[in-house]
């Protein structure tokens, strides 16, 4: 009657049971011991148990369903009442109420915690879900097995060889969900979206010393892998420090956005204000914020070129053309596919980076001049963006950005003030450089002997 003289049958195998009512009906293995199965019926979720002596009553699917079996005398089938004596008491209890509140989902944190290695990763088809990961913590299903008010309960995991876990009470809230809510292979474990900005805790290495530090950041993300996995980027910093991000082993070092850069805000309101009564006094210039909505560096350069930050989008669209014009010089900058790249940055309210920030000056033939509000806010030297020799020996009138906290860019004008009071003109009388339709300093650059990943370099020794 059956194919499996003794109880090999495992958690979530699919089989027919024998039931009290002399038919098959289709179920699923729960749980599995030496001398009993646990089956759960597809159609009524009843739990029923195969004892040793009675494996002929459980089969492969496909093969009785539906038969009656008439020469089975009614009392070679175990009853309820007959189920109560014939398990233990832990067992009773299961049975006794088989709702899912038996039936739990389990985050298995048992697993070493892995960082996220994207080279291993298998290459699927489009829409395909990834496999969860071998090592880690998961979300798994689980059956309860005994429950003690003082110390919690155990369960028996139900995709595994009868492993078993003891939950504390205390930890009820944050290791345990409804059943299947969490441990189905098509479940996502974050609502995190592509381009979506959140605070991170970013790891690292001090100078100059064997010493780990840490500090929230803002970041942005930029993929999402599966149910598991996003990666992010820093903001203000080169895409070389992207990191992956295992939603659940590392949930305390994600966190809403603003929720922990914010308590810096303050600190950097009062740097910015030291920046700006210093950039006024040392260098006659003055800052003109633009609106921090993410397109803050094509707004800032869209007030330096057109002298309106509302034309940002026709700034990150000529922008991107000419980096796509020009795929076989800024390619190279990328570590990601280019036309992924280009693609997303296409987006709006997608932050520029250090290839846009090269790319701009080639497109309007003017160098930039970046001022960062950093430190205690007294230094008002420019930023050193370019190598010696990767600009013509001339004077162009720059575009000349201020850089914020690592995540914001503003414009920057001549100051100019007017009166006894000496009142703040420098927007009204602020002229604009004649635009420029050449091309010096791309073909400069075309020409020269360094190449462009040295500007990408640059660029990132000011992050560090």
């Amino acid at each position: 009657m059956g194919n499996k003289s003794t109880s090999t049958w495992l958690p979530q195998d699919k089989c027919e049971v024998f039931t009290p009512h002399k038919l098959w009906k289709d179920g699923t293995v729960i749980k599995s011991t030496a001398s009993k199965v646990f089956v759960q019926l597809a159609e009524s979720h009843e739990i029923l148990v195969i004892k040793r002596q009675d494996w002929g009553h459980i089969s492969k699917p496909g093969v009785h369903l539906g038969q009656k079996l008439p020469f089975i005398r009614a009392e070679e089938i175990a009853t309820e009442e007959q189920i109560d004596v014939l398990l233990t008491e832990d067992e009773q209890s299961l049975i006794q109420d088989h709702n899912d509140e038996h039936f739990v989902d389990i985050l298995d944190q048992s697993g070493a915690l892995e960082s996220f290695d994207p080279f291993r990763q298998v290459f699927l088809a489009e829409g395909v879900v990834p496999p969860v990961p071998e090592g880690g913590w998961k979300w798994r299903p689980a059956m309860r097995n005994l429950k003690n008010e003082s110390n919690g309960f155990n369960v028996s995991f139900l995709d595994g060889d009868h492993e078993t876990l003891e939950i504390p009470l205390d930890r009820l809230d944050t290791v345990v969900a409804p059943y299947q809510t969490k441990s189905s292979c098509h479940i996502v474990h974050h609502s995190y979206q592509l381009g979506d900005v959140l605070d991170v805790l970013d790891e690292f290495k001090k100078k100059n010393s064997k010493d780990m530090g840490s500090k929230w950041r803002k970041c942005q993300v930029v993929k999402v892998q599966g149910p598991y996995y996003i990666r992010v980027t820093f903001v203000g910093w080169s895409r070389a420090y992207d990191q992956w991000f295992h939603v659940l082993q590392q949930n305390s070092r994600l966190a809403e956005f603003l929720q922990h850069t914010e308590k810096e805000l303050i600190r950097k309101v009062n740097v910015d204000d030291v920046f700006l009564r210093c950039l006024r006094k040392n260098r006659d210039l003055t800052v003109i914020p633009v609106e921090p909505d993410g397109n803050c560096l094509f707004r800032a350069v869209a007030h330096q070129v057109y002298g309106k930050q509302d034309m940002h989008e026709m700034v990150r669209s000529d922008c991107c053309d000419y980096m796509e014009a020009h795929k076989e010089r800024f390619a190279p900058l990328l570590e990601n596919n280019f036309d992924k790249y280009l693609k997303h940055k296409r987006e709006l309210k997608v932050w520029g980076d250090d290839p846009e920030l090269r790319a701009m000056e080639e497109l309007y033939d003017r160098p930039l001049e970046v001022y960062a509000a950093r430190g205690d806010g007294t230094s008002t030297d420019p930023l050193v963006l370019h190598f010696k020799g990767d600009l013509p020996d001339e004077e162009i009138s720059p575009i000349r950005l201020s850089f914020h906290g690592d995540n914001h860019y503003n414009s920057v004008i001549p100051f100019k003030t007017e009166g006894k009071h000496k009142i703040d003109v420098s927007l009204d009388q602020f002229e604009l450089p004649v635009f420029r339709n050449t091309t010096r300093i791309r073909n400069h650059r075309r020409h020269s002997r360094k190449k462009s990943k040295d500007f990408r370099m640059s660029l990132s020794n000011f992050n560090e």
